[in-house]
């Protein structure tokens, strides 16, 4: 029975009733993860955008988005950070500004396995104490570090911690201009 139930709701999608949510009208679309193993290529545009199919509809990917996108959750999925404590608190040196940043920002920082601490009776300038810093394998990080997320979030606050987190599309990320 329930092979015929799975059967009948693929059946179902394959024609269109499941995945969307615009009522056939093609006004909008749901795309499960899944459904992008189901999508059928069929070709390539403009060296960046990949052209598929998938229950009648056609879709045009960003082929680099996606690449971006694969590699983000297979960051996620292989790093483990772990959190060293320092033996003795490291005193950052921050300008008033940034000091401000840090405390508005502890959370992430924390999430992102740096444990700071911000002392309000201590000289402007030394209020911020380093006294964790993340590691995965053999990185180490450290209050370099800190001072490039204080830049990010002064300039351009993340709207999520995977923002603060991901890092650079690495060598062998597919680049606008690769062929599929």
């Amino acid at each position: 029975k329930r092979a015929a139930a799975a059967a009948a709701r693929e059946a179902e999608e394959e024609e269109g009733g499941g995945g969307g949510g615009g009522g056939g009208d093609g006004s909008s679309r749901v795309i499960r993860k899944e459904d992008f193993l189901r999508m059928r290529l069929m070709g390539q545009f403009n060296l960046g955008f990949i052209i598929a199919e998938l229950r009648r509809d056609m879709y045009i990917l960003d082929q680099h988005a996606c690449d971006e996108k694969y590699r983000f959750e297979q960051l996620q999925d292989s790093l483990r950070l772990n959190t060293q404590p320092l033996v003795s608190p490291y005193d950052m040196e921050l300008e008033a500004a940034d000091e401000m940043v840090v405390a508005e920002n502890l959370e992430v920082f924390r999430a992102s396995g740096f444990e700071l601490r911000v002392d309000e009776t201590a000289p402007v300038g030394r209020r911020v104490k380093l006294a964790a810093v993340p590691f995965s394998r053999a990185t180490v990080f450290g209050p370099s570090d800190v001072h490039e997320m204080v830049c990010m979030l002064r300039d351009a606050p993340p709207s999520s911690s995977a923002a603060a987190a991901n890092g650079g599309g690495g060598e062998s990320a597919v680049f606008s201009g690769a062929g599929v």
